[in-house]
């Protein structure tokens, strides 16, 4: 569906082109000339846009990362959570964001939907710790999102 919009684009660019070409004044080729160089800037721009992931398509994709990552690596802390994020360019430094997650986290760890691990499975883990593979439940991506 996405490619689309870069089809017609290439159309509208090799039909001005064509037109252009065959056009004996000298007058109005220019206009399609004009049009031509439009349709094949946009035909670029939305070509390399069905390869390129904006923000919101990252963080709509931020749930299975999430599991994914943190199901390979067990456990992790919210500061891991944080830095998951900005390493995938979902969160910057300066964002506002970073505390509202972190203080959801928290809330989410108070509520039960993501656990802390136990001293069974690991007692080198100190009590910020929590048992990350539980986010598939918890929605985590709505939540970023809602943020």
């Amino acid at each position: 569906m996405k490619l689309l919009r870069p089809i017609f684009y290439a159309i509208i660019f090799l039909g001005s082109l064509s037109v252009a070409i065959s056009d004996a004044s000298h007058t109005s080729s220019w206009i399609y000339y004009g049009i031509a160089t439009l349709a094949a800037g946009y035909f670029l721009k939305s070509l390399f846009s069905c390869f390129i992931n904006s923000t919101e398509d990252k963080l709509k994709k931020t749930e299975n990362h999430v599991v994914l990552y943190f199901q390979r690596h067990k456990v992790g802390s919210i500061h891991d959570v944080i830095m998951f994020l900005k390493e995938h360019n979902c969160l910057y430094d300066d964002d506002l964001a970073i505390k509202t997650i972190t203080d959801t986290l928290r809330y989410m760890r108070t509520q039960g939907i993501i656990q802390p691990l136990t001293d069974e499975i690991n007692n080198e883990i100190n009590e910020n710790t929590v048992w990350l593979s539980t986010f598939e439940g918890a929605e985590i991506q709505k939540q970023i999102i809602n943020i």
